[in-house]
């Protein structure tokens, strides 16, 4: 494996990546980012978005106003706890400092930016993309 996998892995590694290759106006535009749940400025946040961890793949929570700030602060705060070095030996996730990202919501799913993506290299040469 790569030593530098793991800076393509994380949602905010791999955002700054990808931004820096093809353009930021190609990611879903980041609204806050931290390591701690509590801190999330809920009310600075738009009536609709959307909540997940950087390290985290399909569990994303749709906040909408009212937000019920307990229930996604434990739900964040049990995502943060995985690693998934340790559940599944994905060893890419080994480095990575687990995170919160809070996203523009893209609406009806029309927009191409609502896939996830996932980027291979080899020898610095794109390898597969699965979206």
């Amino acid at each position: 494996m790569r030593p530098d996998i793991h800076k393509n892995v994380g949602q905010i590694t791999g955002r700054k990546h990808v931004g820096s290759h093809i353009g930021d106006p190609h990611l879903v535009p980041l609204i806050w980012s931290g390591p701690d749940p509590e801190q999330i400025p809920f009310d600075d946040l738009p009536q609709k978005c959307v909540a997940k961890t950087n390290h985290g793949s399909g569990r994303n929570i749709i906040l909408k106003k009212p937000t019920d700030r307990a229930s996604v602060t434990s739900q964040l705060k049990e995502r943060l706890s995985e690693n998934f070095y340790w559940n599944c030996r994905e060893a890419q996730y080994y480095e990575i400092s687990s995170q919160v990202l809070i996203e523009e919501f893209l609406g009806d799913g029309q927009d191409y930016r609502r896939h996830p993506w996932v980027c291979q290299t080899i020898e610095k040469s794109p390898h597969w993309l699965g979206v």
